[in-house]
């Protein structure tokens, strides 16, 4: 893979939940999902379930807005308001 493949995030998104694939060392690519926290400075702010992680623009080469996550699964729902009951899964 080279160059970018489709970047439909930017500043607009800050606040929205997005995933962005940048490259790793080693020729291999990784996936940051979670909170757009802020976009400049050539940096992408995103916080994760791991914490928060500074993603350098330029090794960017995919993202895009994502749905809302419920996660933790114990907990509410913030975004739709909608509780998760263990071993109901909707389609």
């Amino acid at each position: 893979m080279s160059g970018r493949v489709a970047l439909r995030v930017g500043p607009e998104h800050v606040g929205s939940r997005v995933v962005l694939r940048r490259r790793a060392p080693g020729g291999r690519y990784v996936d940051v999902l979670g909170e757009l926290v802020s976009w400049g400075g050539g940096v992408a702010r995103v916080r994760t379930r791991a914490g928060e992680a500074s993603v350098p623009l330029d090794q960017v080469i995919a993202g895009r807005p994502t749905r809302s996550s419920c996660w933790p699964a114990s907990r509410q729902c913030r975004t739709t308001g909608l509780h998760l009951v263990e071993g109901v899964h909707l389609v």
